[in-house]
């Protein structure tokens, strides 16, 4: 059954890269974009012949100590910023941040068990494990949808640098 599921997976995902690579929607004023995806029926939301769209986006950054690095995605949704510690030692946690970069309020759930209702231009921020540490949010915007941020964090003693990674799914009303 893992095997089966785990082929389903890759088709699923290999699906999402064929049309993020090979699909040139327009949309908006005319724009053409090669990362705007047909995401197929939103369980019959609006009619049977509603879709969904989205997109897929990622990026990692590494930082001295004492540096904040930022990974906007999302289209101006969201950024995510880690401020690396000044000193690293195996005690010291930086700083991660989640910002609501549009002009409404946005709900957002975060692997640590929260809930908040985030204002425009808000952030909320958690303290990673040093030795490396992974934070989901799920967030729902009143008009630009739903995404899925999944967020990678690390202190890296041997190297003398920080690292942040974000990977994030938007699916789009």
């Amino acid at each position: 059954m893992f095997a089966t599921a785990t082929l389903a997976l890759v088709l699923v995902l290999g699906a999402i890269t064929v049309a993020v690579v090979g699909d040139s929607v327009t949309h908006g004023a005319g724009a053409t974009d090669p990362n705007y995806v047909t995401a197929g029926p939103c369980d019959g939301i609006g009619g049977p012949s509603y879709t969904c769209s989205g997109s897929n986006a990622g990026g990692a950054i590494g930082m001295l100590p004492g540096q904040t690095g930022t990974i906007a995605l999302g289209e101006g949704l969201f950024s995510v910023s880690y401020t690396c510690p000044a000193v690293l030692t195996t005690t010291a946690k930086g700083s991660l941040k989640f910002k609501n970069t549009t002009s409404a309020v946005m709900n957002v759930f975060s692997s640590r068990r929260n809930y908040v209702r985030l204002a425009a231009g808000a952030s909320a921020t958690v303290r990673p494990k040093v030795a490396g540490d992974v934070i989901d949010w799920q967030i729902q915007h009143p008009t630009l949808g739903l995404a899925t941020v999944h967020v990678a964090t690390a202190n890296r003693l041997a190297d003398h640098d920080c690292h942040l990674q974000v990977q994030t799914v938007i699916t789009r009303p």
